[in-house]
């Protein structure tokens, strides 16, 4: 497996290692996102890119750019546990065929459907086109796309997902989640991904524009698409994230996933051993002095 870890000193202009959460947004290649450079996912691209966000930019359905699965390497410095240097390895663990690895960026006029806040994180997503891979509808052979992070210090995360399409796509998919490296994942939860353009097969799940989040000032946290992954790093096993479409039936916009990007926040540290003897030996001086 080839990995490169691409360093983010671009992104310290404009999140520096103030920012307390991880935020990510996956770019395309595609209507006018740019051309990734080959090996170097966390180069921001020129346009279609989030404010804000750091980038994991690859090229739709391209050998150089997931052919392999590609890491990139972003610095952070969480609230609880200070600055921390965080991987992301997308891959497509069953299939081999690039036909799946999807990694879409939508049009203007598409993007234009959705009313609401943040358009550049919704108008392109990194996901899963199930049909090549012989996707069976009942999910006994599902198609997974699996997000692993490296490098999290011990404690208790939120993981946002967003899950929108601003074309066609209106899909359910699984979701699961390991805390140690992938040797075994937790309870199966379920998902959907909506959309906000009108038409497709089938045509469901549609955000109406200027119907509830779906208008001016619209949050896209506020989707029913939007998915909150609760799990507790043990500081030195990745933490793999799983995910597949499901209940395809044969119809096209139901055989696919997408993640738009995500928000990582800690909601808790576990502090080291050491540490935590340290705070034990205090208490027990200050009890002994008390005395």
């Amino acid at each position: 497996m080839r990995k490169l870890i691409v360093t983010s000193a671009g992104f310290a202009s404009i999140l520096g290692t103030a920012s307390a959460s991880l935020l990510l947004d996956f770019n395309s290649n595609q209507a006018g996102g740019g051309t990734a450079p080959t090996g170097s996912p966390s180069n921001i691209p020129a346009a279609n890119h989030e404010a804000g966000f750091n980038s994991y930019w690859a090229n739709h359905e391209n050998g150089a750019t997931l052919g392999d699965p590609t890491t990139a390497s972003y610095d952070v410095n969480f609230a609880l546990t200070g600055a921390s240097t965080v991987t992301l390895t997308p891959a497509w663990p069953n299939t081999t065929s690039l036909a799946v690895r999807q990694l879409i960026g939508r049009s203007a006029g598409q993007a234009n459907s959705w009313l609401g806040n943040n358009q550049n994180l919704l108008r392109d997503w990194i996901g899963i086109d199930s049909r090549p891979n012989g996707a069976n509808a009942d999910g006994t052979n599902p198609t997974y796309l699996t997000l692993t992070l490296g490098g999290l210090p011990a404690g208790s995360y939120d993981f946002v997902g967003y899950h929108h399409d601003v074309e066609n796509m209106n899909s359910f998919f699984s979701a699961e989640v390991s805390v140690d490296g992938g040797d075994s994942f937790g309870s199966i939860l379920d998902g959907r991904m909506t959309n906000s353009l009108a038409g497709g097969t089938p045509a469901e799940n549609e955000v109406l524009a200027n119907t509830g989040v779906n208008i001016a000032g619209g949050n896209p946290a506020d989707l029913s698409s939007t998915m909150t992954l609760n799990f507790t790093a043990n500081g030195a096993d990745e933490v793999v994230l799983r995910y597949a479409p499901t209940q395809g039936n044969g119809q096209v916009h139901r055989m696919f996933f997408g993640i738009n990007g995500f928000e990582l926040s800690q909601t808790s540290a576990i502090p080291e051993p050491s540490t935590g003897l340290l705070g034990l030996l205090g208490l027990s001086f200050f009890i002994r002095r008390r005395r």
